[in-house]
């Protein structure tokens, strides 16, 4: 269901994305560069569906993709820096997704504050998440008892102060 509605939109993309050449010799009144401009514009809303199409079914990058190009047509545009830092969130690009969701706060204000608190509040979970896992798998990393780089252990003070004792009477 969602690649129908995905391809309809793609389809609605593609419509905007032939660009008139806008040289001022050729087109002295600049009635192609107002052209270019506005169907860059209109391209924007299509192109924000589509991504959010694509972010349903799971195709982070494509989404990527299609909300960069939305920003590189407006940079200001709220909607596309704050689906972009949820695309980012889920790709685990977390630092970049904590500056668009940032930018769409300062551009946005109070209209989309709840939305981008919900979402940062996401983010700083699967970031916890995250330091657990990796906290797991260097939890003994340190620990006075783990194995030597020889493979000995070392488990308590008294075999310590022994092999200290055998070094100096050996010397």
């Amino acid at each position: 269901r969602f690649r129908r509605a995905e391809a309809v939109w793609h389809d609605g993309v593609k419509m905007f994305s032939f660009w008139k050449p806008e040289d001022s010799g050729l087109d002295p009144g600049d009635y192609h560069l107002r052209e270019n401009a506005r169907s860059r514009t209109l391209s924007i809303p299509l192109m924000l569906n589509e991504a959010m199409l694509m972010r349903k079914r799971r195709a982070f990058k494509d989404a990527e993709l299609s909300l960069n190009e939305c920003i590189e047509n407006d940079g200001n545009h709220v909607k596309a820096l704050f689906r972009r830092g949820q695309v980012r969130v889920d790709l685990q690009k977390w630092e970049l997704a904590k500056d668009d969701l940032r930018r769409a706060i300062d551009l946005g204000g109070a209209a989309v504050e709840a939305d981008v608190a919900r979402e940062l509040a996401r983010l700083k979970k699967m970031e916890r998440a995250q330091d657990a896992k990796d906290g797991k798998g260097m939890k003994h990393t340190f620990d006075d008892d783990r194995d030597a780089i020889y493979g000995e252990k070392v488990s308590n003070e008294k075999r310590v102060a022994r092999a200290k004792a055998e070094v100096k009477a050996a010397a």
